[in-house]
């Protein structure tokens, strides 16, 4: 195997890493805002905004420790990640936004598009800035 091979192996790993903390954070995130829209009552902008800070909690653990094997300065990355995952949501919402008055897509599918662009520039913006190696 080459050696750019095997980098290709080793950045294709991280990338499969990532998406399955991205999974799991995404799971706590609905599960947290149905658990606590329906259990406890609370409104759901404030469940959502809850379930976030949590899925954020349980993303920057997986990712600072197994995707990018905490490769950077602890406070560094969750400054740098909390700043990926805000603009990450931004851009998610800004899409959503131009999707529902722009194109004519249903609004669910608007919802899943927008969703499922936003995953790589949040793969993109942790591997080059937020999870990089102090100096």
């Amino acid at each position: 195997m080459s050696n750019t091979q095997g980098q290709l192996l080793r950045e294709l790993a991280t990338a499969v890493r990532f998406g399955l903390v991205g999974l799991v954070a995404t799971a706590t995130h609905l599960v947290s805002v149905y658990l606590l829209v329906s259990s406890l009552q609370l409104p759901p902008q404030l469940a959502n905004l809850l379930a976030f800070v949590l899925a954020f909690g349980v993303s920057l653990v997986g990712h600072q420790h197994w995707t990018f094997a905490a490769r950077a300065d602890p406070r560094q990355a969750r400054r740098r990640f909390f700043l990926v995952a805000v603009a990450a949501y931004a851009a998610n919402s800004l899409l959503l936004g131009v999707l529902l008055r722009m194109a004519d897509v249903a609004p669910a599918l608007s919802a899943v598009l927008a969703a499922s662009c936003v995953p790589l520039f949040s793969y993109l913006a942790s591997r080059l800035w937020a999870f990089v190696p102090a100096r």
